[in-house]
């Protein structure tokens, strides 16, 4: 289960999907700073389309949760794709990425 906790100044959201398996953190980055937009990360980046996402204001927490079946071995993409401005990069683009791998029990 994914909480988002937001200790930063702007609004942020975590995006959370399946990666390709030649796929990480620098497909991701790419992508955001030629403008993919969400409904194209499936073609980009991921396996399928996002399983969803959580947003959170400065200093709160996202009043819901995301629950996902992880499967072991795999990796996931954690990113934020907001700006803080209409003319300011993605969150993804300036780094706001992360790979979550999934190790076996």
């Amino acid at each position: 289960m994914f909480v988002l906790q937001n200790r930063g100044r702007v609004v942020h959201e975590l995006v959370v999907g399946l990666l390709r398996p030649e796929s990480g953190a620098a497909q991701m980055v790419e992508a955001a700073q030629k403008n993919a937009r969400l409904r194209d990360l499936g073609s980009l980046y991921l396996d399928g389309p996002p399983f969803g996402a959580l947003l959170s204001w400065p200093g709160a927490t996202s009043p819901s949760r995301l629950e996902v079946d992880l499967q072991a071995g795999r990796d996931y993409a954690l990113l934020c794709q907001l700006r803080d401005t209409t003319t300011s990069p993605q969150h993804t683009a300036l780094g706001m990425v992360h790979v979550l791998h999934v190790r076996r029990m």
